[in-house]
């Protein structure tokens, strides 16, 4: 039977990619010198642009509340 497959994905939220890379590039060679510790997998970095879009009003009766 083999090994199940192990990932670890962390979300971080930056003003832009300028600034991710300001944070991490002084800690990489730390944090992914780690990671064969943990897995035999590589290190994938993936980055996404989150839109804002602002909702100036929202008519009550259009708005869904759910129940648990």
């Amino acid at each position: 039977m083999a090994k199940p497959a192990t990932r670890n994905i962390k979300d971080f939220l930056f003003d832009s990619v300028e600034y991710f890379m300001t944070a991490f590039t002084p800690h990489a060679t730390v944090r992914q010198g780690d990671m064969p510790n943990y897995n035999d997998i590589g290190p994938v970095i993936q980055t996404s642009e989150v839109l804002y879009f602002p909702i100036a009003h929202v008519p009550t009766r259009t708005v869904r509340t759910a129940r648990y």
